[in-house]
């Protein structure tokens, strides 16, 4: 008996392989048979290899070693242990920015500092994303003419003929807040080199691939000397984009991270106060 009931499991694996093997050479054949499916599928294959192997990587958590601050985003921050994965169909920046903002259902801020701008200057989509919100800025200004028409800080010919973000901030942004010129205002305008003014514990969010402000900006090493700064970081998610699975809705990756630092901060408030006292 337990002969045959040997032979009969075999039997059954070996019928469950040979009808799994023709399925797989029936399905080949098919592809054969149909060279378009057949391209269509190879490259799809080969999308999402690439996205597994170059596009979805750790969420990088930038602290001071050993700090308190460390400890208590480590307990609470589960977002920090994760694998980002954005969207498959959407993981470049650009597209992340302006779908995420359709999803929100409002345009994103514009900050404004130096490296952002000579980013946004790259050709390509990059360029084209400059010029258009350059034009965007400029036709705001139009609206509101008659407010600036007879202030002589401003050459308005020259405001409106800004073809990019740069030449916006040099003929009426750096004029406005009272800046000697662009490069004054940029430099004051970015948060490198102060990051140590800061005295609040507090949690940033970046995209390495952000436009505005991209990885090779950003100020790692200060916000890992710092006792109150500590970073999120991931390799994609555009401008505010950050949209993960497959059919994005207005929930997203940074929505989870507000949600988990804001319950950190409420779970452990008296952690934090203490941090705050400290000289």
């Amino acid at each position: 008996m337990n002969d045959n009931g040997g032979a009969y499991t075999k039997m059954t694996r070996y019928s469950k392989f040979k009808t799994t093997m023709s399925s797989f050479e029936a399905g080949f054949q098919f592809l054969l048979e149909r060279p378009w499916t057949s391209l269509t599928s190879l490259v799809m294959a080969g999308l999402v290899v690439y996205y597994h192997l170059k596009v979805v990587a750790p969420v990088k958590f930038i602290c001071k070693k050993g700090s308190q601050l460390e400890k208590l985003f480590r307990k609470s921050l589960p977002v920090a242990n994760e694998m980002f994965k954005p969207t498959i169909w959407c993981f470049e920046a650009r597209f992340q920015t302006v779908f995420a903002s359709v999803c929100r259902a409002f345009i994103p801020d514009i900050p404004y500092r130096r490296e952002g701008t000579e980013s946004l200057e790259k050709y390509g989509m990059n360029r084209m994303l400059n010029r258009h919100l350059a034009s965007c800025l400029v036709d705001s200004i139009k609206e509101v003419r008659h407010h600036f028409d007879s202030n002589a800080l401003y050459n308005l010919e020259k405001v409106f003929s800004s073809g990019t973000i740069r030449e916006f901030d040099s003929t009426f942004t750096a004029p406005l807040f009272g800046y000697s010129d662009v490069k004054d205002y940029y430099t004051n305008a970015t948060i490198a080199g102060k990051i140590h003014k800061i005295r609040i514990p507090y949690l940033a969010l970046n995209a390495e691939d952000d436009p505005f402000q991209p990885g090779d900006s950003l100020p790692y090493e200060e916000v890992a000397r710092s006792d109150y700064a500590s970073m999120l970081s991931t390799k994609y998610g555009g401008h505010i984009g950050f949209m993960e699975g497959f059919f994005p809705s207005r929930y997203h990756f940074s929505d989870r991270v507000f949600q988990q630092y804001a319950g950190a901060v409420f779970h452990h408030l008296d952690e934090f106060r203490s941090l705050n006292q400290k000289e």
